[in-house]
Order: structure tokens, then sequence, then C-alpha cells
């Protein structure tokens, strides 16, 4: 399948290029670089961010259209832009396919205007992949819920101002079916936030506990006790990992030009076959799981996102950024573990944190089992 954009996609696409071109240089620049000095992976700007939420460009996938939305994505993955992390495009689709009118009057301007960043509380001590079995209870109280429980692994949870809370309200049925959706001020009485740092990317990543947490009714998302199918839904547009398209298009652009500039015995080395090879099966691995993702995107135009369509290309994408970052550390040798910041840092040090980074990517989101269960039972028909 070939995917083409429409002439108004393509100026739009345009104009994202050009705006981050302008802005990703100087002061703004050394910013990121010294936040990547100090571990955070994806820095957020909030000053960035707000030129982009003036832009009307954090909530393009329901005002325009989740083409639209994905296009501003890979292009901002693709510049490294520092915009904050908000997880607007995935709450805002569960907001505005099972939300109340007074919800989406609510939620979804100060979710485009990025006033409400979000991270996802999803995961537990005991439970991981099966978040059916979320622990964490939400009991009603007059005009409100009070929840109480933990989640864990909580990327963003340092610097994000609201959290989506799967918990559980009804003990009486099957597992599944008593869980519920709740949108979390994290300012709120109650909630204690903790730092919980990652070998890679985790310079962000906390552990919250809620206690006794009140939440108003209006926050509740989608019906009560409906919670996990609208979580399902929510995973499936999570699992569509077109912004880290664009930052594995980058990367290779950057190997390959590295390659072609450094010379070992008088000969650059993109002369050297075994490495031509390389960088060639990571070229193509990158464009498939590029065009994996657009499927995904192009059949959410159609009103549908098919779960193994978006398991495939999230796992797709999180294994070959493995192997990117395995190929980068061989052409780089003993320069791969050099951090940035240090003078003989190549490539500004990214394939240090890169490294560091990949062994969570297959885990975040999903493990690779997951994906491939999801795969074989929804795409394939085969027995569970």
């Amino acid at each position: 399948m070939r995917f083409k954009f429409t002439e108004e996609q393509e100026k739009l696409k345009k104009e994202i290029d050009d705006f981050m071109r302008e802005e990703l240089q100087g002061e703004l620049l050394k910013w990121v670089e010294e936040q990547r000095d100090k571990g955070v992976f994806m820095a957020g700007s909030p000053e960035f961010t707000q030129k982009v939420a003036e832009k009307g460009w954090l909530g393009l996938q329901y005002s325009r259209g989740f083409q639209e939305g994905s296009i501003f994505e890979e292009e901002a993955g693709y510049w490294g832009a520092p915009v904050a992390y908000h997880n607007e495009r995935i709450v805002g689709a569960i907001i505005q396919h099972v939300g109340g009118e007074e919800q989406k009057e609510y939620f979804l301007p100060r979710l485009a205007s990025g006033e409400i960043t979000i991270c996802l509380g999803y995961t537990e001590p005991g439970c991981g992949s099966d978040l059916a079995a979320a622990a964490t209870r939400a009991v009603p109280d007059g005009d409100e819920y009070v929840i109480n429980g933990e989640k864990f692994y909580t990327t963003a949870g340092l610097i994000s101002n609201h959290a989506i809370v799967i918990a559980r309200t009804n003990t009486e049925t099957p597992k599944h079916k008593g869980l519920s959706l709740f949108l979390v001020d994290m300012r709120s009485p109650g909630v204690t936030v903790r730092p919980l740092p990652m070998m890679g990317l985790g310079a962000d990543t906390a552990e919250i506990f809620f206690d006794d947490v009140r939440v108003p009714k209006l926050n509740l998302i989608g019906e009560r006790d409906q919670g996990w199918y609208h979580l399902a839904a929510g995973l499936d547009i999570q699992r569509v990992r077109i912004g880290e398209v664009g930052m594995h298009r980058r990367l290779m652009e950057e190997l390959v030009r590295f390659v072609k500039e450094t010379e070992v015995d008088g000969k650059p080395l993109s002369d050297d076959p075994i490495i031509r090879d390389m960088l060639a099966e990571r070229a193509i691995e990158v464009e498939v799981a590029r065009l994996f993702n657009y499927r995904s995107v192009w059949a959410a135009t159609k009103g549908l996102v098919p779960p193994h369509y978006t398991s495939m290309g999230t796992m797709y994408l999180r294994e070959t950024s493995q192997r990117i970052a395995q190929t980068a550390t061989e052409i780089l040798g003993q320069y791969s573990p050099l951090k940035a910041g240090s003078k003989w840092a190549q490539l500004a040090g990214t394939m240090e944190s890169w490294y560091r980074a990949s062994p969570a990517w297959t885990l975040a989101g999903g493990t690779s089992e997951i994906q491939r269960n999801v795969i074989a039972i929804r795409g394939l028909g085969l027995p569970r």
C-alpha cells in the first residue's frame, strides 16, 4: 500500500518542518542537550510546548484528523522537538469517543492548549502485562470517588500535572468487567509522587501513591465498570508509534552521514561492505516500521484501528530500535559508551543513551510477547 498526503497535508508538514528548523537552535537546543546530559532522554520545554499549542498542533487529531496529528508527531520526533509529555492523543481520543459532552467541553481544549499534561497510571507492582488485575480501588462517595492504590513505572510521572488512572470499581464481577478510568489531578491531596529512575529513559519516571484521593465524578471517563474496554481502545491508539518513526529516520540519517564523513586508514567507513550492509538492513526496517504505523493511521481515518495493526507496528519498531542500537555500537566501537558532553563523544553522545534505553522499548506500552499474542489471536484468529 502506498500512503500519500493530500496537498493540504503536505503544506502542514512543510509548515511544521519550517517551524522546527527555526525554533530548534541556539539556547533551546543547548537546553535540550543539557537535559540529555542529566539523563532526560526526551526533554519537554513548557515554553516550546506553549508555542506549539498556540499553533494548534497539540490537538490536531481531534480538531482536524488523526492523520494530521500523526504528521505533527512524526515531524516532532524527527526534529527531537522538546514538546512537554502530554499524551493528549491517547487521552483525547478516549474522551472524544466515550466522554460526555461536559467532559469534552472541559478537557479537550485544555489538552490542546497544553494546560493539562498527562501520564498513564496503568502499571502496578502486582500487574504489568495483565492490566486487568489492577488492584487500585475507586469507591463512590457522594459526588466524588475516593481512590486508593499505587501505580508503578509511570513515564513522565514527575512532570505531568494529571494522570489517567485505571481503578477497580466493582469487585463482584470478572476482573475485566470491574474497572473504570479516571482523570486525576496530580496536585490533589493524598497524591504522593516518588522518582523511579530507569536505566535509559527514566529521569522522569515515577511511582505514584493514592491515599484517599478524592476525584469529582466528572473525571470518570466513559461508563463505570467499562474502563478495561476504554483502556484497550486507548492502548490501540498509544501503539501507533509514528513519533518514534521520526526519531528513527533522523538517527539513520545521522549514522549515514557519520560513516560517509569518518575515515579510517584513509578510507571512509562507508566503503566497508559490512557497514554498508548493516545500515541498509536497518534503513529497510525503519521504512517497513513507518509503513506499519501509517497503515494504523490510515485505518484510524476509516474509523477503525485493528489491534493487530498497532501491535505489529509497535513490536517491529521497538525491536528495530534495539537492532539500530546494536549496529550503531558496532560502528562507533569504543566511542559508543561516551556520554553527551564528553569531548570525544560521537553523534553528540546520542547512542550511549539510546543503547541504555533500548531494552525498555520492548517492555513499555506492552511487551513484545504481548504484542505477538495480540497478532496471533486478534489478527490470525489463533486460539488463546
